[in-house]
């Protein structure tokens, strides 16, 4: 699921439409992302949360954006299925994807 996660079609135009965009839910990665969610719920956080955290934790270090946009998405999937084994994680998980926030052309300036 993590892996369809990143297969993400790219719009060419995004940068400069000012139309929403709307997900597709047959493409495989909004499929997915919901599949994870559907699977925190039924398996709960006691035996999704490692997995899922421990290959996040890769994906928000890789280069490539597709890898780093599917693993915050995947913290946000699993946050009602695992809720009770992320509380006390929370400043474990928020911290580093607080880093997301920063954006480099603005500091540049």
């Amino acid at each position: 699921m993590l892996k369809m996660m990143t297969e993400l079609d790219e719009e060419d135009d995004w940068d400069t439409s000012d139309e929403p965009v709307e997900e597709d839910s047959d493409s495989d990665a909004p499929m997915a992302e919901s599949s994870l969610d559907r699977f925190a719920c039924a398996l709960g956080g006691k035996i999704v949360l490692p997995i899922v955290m421990g290959q996040v934790q890769a994906m928000l270090l890789a280069t490539e954006w597709e890898q780093r946009y599917a693993g915050l998405m995947a913290v946000s999937a699993v946050g009602e299925g695992c809720s009770k084994q992320m509380e006390p994680l929370l400043p474990q998980i928020v911290d580093p994807i607080l880093g997301f926030l920063r954006d480099p052309v603005s500091e540049i300036h």
